[in-house]
């Protein structure tokens, strides 16, 4: 993860042209040290008397458990997060035996789930299109995760899952 992020600070940078299919380990031997600050990370190419320092701002954000440095003001290269799309589709698939006359306590049981698992994981069924897209294309905001989503109320109005960042989903970054 951190050669990814070092690698695509040097790409943004405009210093250096880094051939896609050339591995991240290889794009990275022109740079004999990388400083990670508070705020920002350091890359000091060999020969520093004649090259400047590239300094890159970044911000740690929390993804469940860990932890991940954006670049700052730039979209970043992501995966796409499997267990995130699993959970809305399982979410779906609880709404639709809803729909069908089911109680959760009888999904829960089926499932061999809690209950309150289902009512904190439900409101994945609601979101928007555009933001089921961006989240299947890998390009949603790096905090976004099933775990977030299932501690947040998502609103039922999609166009309000795009606006009030403190309270709403925000997937593109």
């Amino acid at each position: 993860e951190l050669e990814r992020t070092v690698r695509e600070a040097l790409t943004r940078s405009m210093r250096v042209d880094i051939d896609p299919d050339v591995s991240a380990k290889d794009s990275l031997a022109g740079i004999e040290r990388v400083v990670i600050g508070s705020k920002a990370i350091t890359l000091h190419p060999y020969g520093v008397d004649e090259i400047e320092p590239i300094q890159v701002a970044y911000t740690q954000r929390r993804r469940g458990i860990e932890r991940k440095l954006v670049l700052d003001r730039h979209p970043t290269s992501r995966k796409i997060d499997k267990v995130l799309i699993r959970r809305i589709v399982r979410a779906m698939s609880w709404l639709e035996a809803i729909k069908a006359g089911k109680s959760t306590s009888e999904i829960a049981n089926e499932q061999d789930i809690s209950a309150t698992y289902i009512t904190h994981n439900i409101d994945l069924a609601f979101l928007s299109p555009r933001v089921l897209d961006a989240i299947s294309e890998g390009r949603q905001a790096p905090h976004v995760s099933a775990y977030q989503l299932s501690k947040i109320s998502i609103p039922v109005k999609w166009e309000h899952q795009w606006s009030a960042p403190a309270k709403v989903v925000h997937c593109l970054s």
